[in-house]
């Protein structure tokens, strides 16, 4: 699973409790303005939108929204009720490339659990995720969401947990509560772990391998220095523990065989797979 979270440093997050067509976000702006109107803007600026929704839907008058910034530095997550685009400024639209916080809204400090349940992209997430959208949403009822498609099907039931963006895999119930758990205590549950949305699929792989190899769970006991491309599908890449000390890991990519790889796919396909390596010279 390690270096499959899908690289994305800015979202927003949009409650929508209708049902989810294949596409949610295409089928959501036909039948919702908001959705409609914002779409041009957030490809415009770069940011991933989601659908989400209440584990039990409830209906608002307004749209429910979250503005989410998963930077290497900084990481924040910004409230609003909104009923129509206008509602967002551009500028906060266009501050979030450079990691500034919105000026409307509500900064918002506790957690957010997304939980990938859009069946009708893969009946998988259908399938696992909806028990672990439910069980966690026990404890931690304004903190879980279900969400449309986040990538890797196969992993399902996929949890992210925001503002990081740290992906996690084949997670069970009893898993669900204590990712949540550990994760707002600062830490990584390294057996489901799938990497952080930050950083592209091969540093993902590297920060994933490290830290189980050293037994390093806090989110910042890592911090990414550099990525040297080496040739041949191999790189270097180079974090540093909270010592100050440099952890280096070669890796190799290369296509795995081809095969059906989640439960709707139409044709088989090759994931990447990764062979790793601790620097000799």
């Amino acid at each position: 699973m390690l270096g499959t979270a899908s690289r994305v440093r800015n979202w927003i997050l949009i409650q929508h409790d209708e049902t989810w067509g294949r596409d949610a976000i295409m089928q959501a702006a036909l039948e919702n303005p908001l959705v409609r109107h914002l779409q041009p803007r957030l490809r415009r600026h770069r940011i991933r939108p989601l659908l989400i929704r209440r584990p039990i839907a409830t209906k608002t008058d307004s749209e429910r929204l979250f503005l989410v910034h998963s930077g290497v530095n900084e990481q924040w997550i910004q409230e609003m009720h909104v009923q129509a685009a206008e509602e967002i400024p551009d500028d906060d639209l266009t501050g979030m490339l450079v990691g500034r916080p919105p000026s409307t809204g509500t900064p918002r400090s506790d957690p957010l659990y997304l939980v990938c349940t859009h069946s009708e992209h893969d009946a998988c997430c259908g399938t696992y995720g909806r028990g672990i959208a439910s069980h966690l949403a026990g404890p931690r009822s304004e903190q879980t969401w279900e969400t449309s498609h986040v990538g890797g099907d196969r992993f399902a039931a996929n949890l992210v947990c925001m503002p990081h963006g740290a992906y996690f895999g084949r997670v069970t119930e009893s898993a669900s509560v204590r990712i949540a758990t550990s994760y707002e205590n600062g830490r990584i549950d390294l057996e489901h772990y799938r990497g952080r949305s930050t950083f592209d699929p091969v540093v993902q792989a590297a920060d994933v391998f490290l830290r189980q190899r050293e037994h390093l769970e806090g989110i910042d006991d890592l911090a990414f220095e550099t990525r040297l491309e080496r040739g041949g599908g191999r790189a270097r890449v180079t974090f540093r523990d909270p010592g100050g000390a440099l952890l280096e890991a070669d890796i190799t990519v290369r296509r795995a065989t081809s095969r059906r790889i989640t439960c709707s796919a139409s044709r088989p396909g090759g994931p990447r797979e990764y062979r790793f390596e601790l620097p000799v010279d």
